[in-house]
This record gives structure tokens, sequence and C-alpha cells, in this order.
């Protein structure tokens, strides 16, 4: 994948324009810098072509610091395999967090969570860069953030 064949579709997303999808440590540092150049806190880049697709699959490159607020989803299964980098995961139940972990390639580096775990995720290191798996098709409304 090359920054050339990403098209804006928001401000922090975009998509993948090429037929087929692959991802180098190349890449991942193309995209580190370009999320740079972009003065962007986060990235998304889409690999599926539309919204309706069944399976939704997301590259991601957030900055240090950066924050996924708590939220779930209402239906189906999330993961997360890690690229780059490292993040704090917390899941959390309704009294609170009830388990912390770093997500890593040399930790976890894997994690499928069921729909109804309530998360959130923190960069650790200067960038954290991971592919995001869950079940379409998307719809704003069903990411409930807390």
């Amino acid at each position: 994948m090359l920054i050339k064949n990403l098209q804006q579709i928001e401000k922090n997303t975009f998509l993948n324009t090429c037929e087929y999808s692959s991802i180098s440590a190349s890449d991942i540092l193309e995209l580190e810098q370009f999320c740079a150049a972009q003065d962007l806190d986060f990235l998304r880049v889409n690999l599926h072509q539309t919204n309706s697709s069944i399976v939704q699959q997301m590259i991601l490159v957030m900055r240090q610091n950066y924050e996924i607020k708590p939220h779930y989803q209402t239906f189906g299964h999330v993961s997360y395999n890690v690229l780059g980098g490292a993040a704090s995961l917390s899941l959390f139940q309704k009294s609170g967090v009830y388990e912390e972990m770093k997500l890593s390639p040399d930790g976890i580096n894997f994690i499928r969570l069921d729909r109804k775990i309530i998360r959130s995720m923190v960069a650790l290191t200067r960038y954290f860069s991971f592919i995001e798996t869950c079940n379409g098709p998307f719809r704003k409304q069903n990411t409930i953030w807390i």
C-alpha cells in the first residue's frame, strides 16, 4: 500500500483504492510519516471498499497519548492485530475498569472482543499501529460512546 493509493473520505479517514491490500514495515513507516506531515493525531485507512461490506477492516495509526474513548458496538465482534508500537487497552464493566493490558508486537499482539465489552485505548509509544476487524455493515449509530 502506498500513500498514492489513498483517497480521503473524512479528515482522519482514507480509503485504500488499490484492488488488494498488503502491508509491509515500510508501509507502516510511510503512514506514520504521513500522519505527522498532515498533523493528524490518528489515521484510519479503510481496507474495505464500502460501509455495507460484511467485513470491515481498517489500519489505524495513533500518535503517542492519543486516546480512543470508552465505547462498544451494538452487534458483532471486534479484533485488534498489532503492527507496531504499544498501547494500553482498558476493558470496562459498569463498575469500572476490570482489566488493562499492553498491546505490542512482542506482547499481546492480537485480541478478539465481544461487542458488548466497553473498551478504550491509549497509544504509549510515538506511534501505535494496528488492524481493526469488525462486523459490517458499518453504521455510526451502532458505536456507543460512553
